[in-house]
């Protein structure tokens, strides 16, 4: 298999995801090489080279245009803020470059629909792929594999419960976290937290087919970590959905901004069967494509039998694991990845419960 040379956007020395989630996988790999960086600055780019011992002859790129026009570029990755998306991944896609773009593709649905449309035009809809990391989660994986295998027999219903400490009450947001309290900033906890866990859902059980949904922004403030003080806050950080997947199953969730109460998972899964119940929990992370520490059970005539599952990967644990596997799955051509297709549909569906909101 030959190597696919990556142009990589947004990988900063001063820290941020593309370096914290995907550059440890990326310098393992023999699959994969970083040929090229675009970073706000060619002297970001710079420093990132040399604070991550990347090769010296990696191209800095000036403009998203100049990547995309580069033939020594296989595979373009976008790890930044979701404000920016659109306009450093357009010129790629317009010329058929395959992206692994971080979720959500769009900053609204509207741009993901242009991009999307793009795509199509260029071939590459289905190829190109979104970091919805939460399918590659190894619990997630077994959960779905029982589930098709009729473990619990025909499934009948499921609800999910999480909980989000970053949208809770004692939180304290960083300035450089500010844009997430915005319902309008594109990422927050409607756009990617949701976002993340409803994927993740659909991907074990299948798609919604009618609903209703609540969601709705019941704290009216957060609070600076640096001052203290408090400010403004616009983002949703309750969504309730109640309905019937097309697979039939009676499904019910309810996603928060909140703290984790102690004793209690951040989350609780349970996907009731005929036969039985299967159960997903995590005690740190309601977003199974971060969760580190997520366990599966198997429960039949009051019995509950964990499930073994190695959440190792590549010798990576929890989001950089994830990762890891989403790489390996592309390099491999396999089908697990939520291709733009999906992505559009998860953007739909997220400006739909808002709409339909009681």
């Amino acid at each position: 298999m030959s190597l696919i040379r990556v142009g990589f956007v947004g990988l900063s020395a001063g820290g941020g995801w593309g370096s914290q989630a995907h550059l440890p996988y990326l310098q393992k790999s023999t699959k994969y090489a970083i040929r090229g960086l675009l970073n706000s600055t060619p002297e970001s780019a710079k420093a990132a080279i040399q604070a991550f011992s990347l090769p010296t002859d990696a191209k800095i790129y000036s403009s998203p245009q100049e990547l995309a026009d580069d033939p020594d570029i296989d595979l373009v990755v976008i790890s930044v803020n979701v404000a920016q998306h659109y306009e450093l991944v357009l010129p790629s896609l317009k010329n058929g470059k395959k992206a692994f773009v971080e979720w959500p593709l769009g900053k609204t649905l509207e741009e993901a629909e242009a991009l999307v449309a793009v795509a199509r035009s260029s071939g590459i809809a289905t190829s190109a792929f979104m970091g919805l990391q939460g399918r590659f989660n190894p619990v997630v994986g077994k959960a779905k594999q029982l589930v098709e295998n009729g473990e619990v027999g025909k499934i009948l219903s499921t609800t999910l419960n999480g909980v989000v400490p970053l949208h809770g009450p004692t939180a304290a947001m960083p300035k450089i976290y500010y844009h997430i309290m915005e319902e309008d900033s594109g990422a927050n906890f409607r756009r990617v937290h949701t976002g993340h866990m409803i994927d993740t859902f659909c991907f074990v059980l299948g798609e919604w087919d009618k609903y209703t949904s609540v969601a709705k922004n019941r704290r009216s403030f957060f609070r600076h970590a640096d001052t203290g003080d408090t400010a403004p806050k616009t983002a949703i950080d309750h969504v309730f959905i109640q309905g019937i997947l097309k697979s039939g199953v009676v499904a019910s969730v309810a996603f928060l901004g909140a703290d984790i109460a102690p004793g209690t998972p951040a989350l609780v899964w349970r996907i009731q069967g005929e036969n039985g119940e299967i159960e997903i929990t995590s005690e740190s992370d309601a977003i199974l494509g971060n969760a580190g520490d997520a366990k599966i059970r198997v429960i039949k005539e009051r019995q509950a039998v964990e499930v073994p599952v190695d959440l190792e990967i590549f010798g990576f644990q929890g989001t950089q694991a994830h990762i890891a596997a989403e790489y390996e799955e592309y390099a491999s051509g396999g089908t697990r990845l939520a291709n733009f297709e999906v992505a559009l549909e998860r953007h739909k569906f997220l400006r739909e419960i808002v709409e339909k909101s009681l």
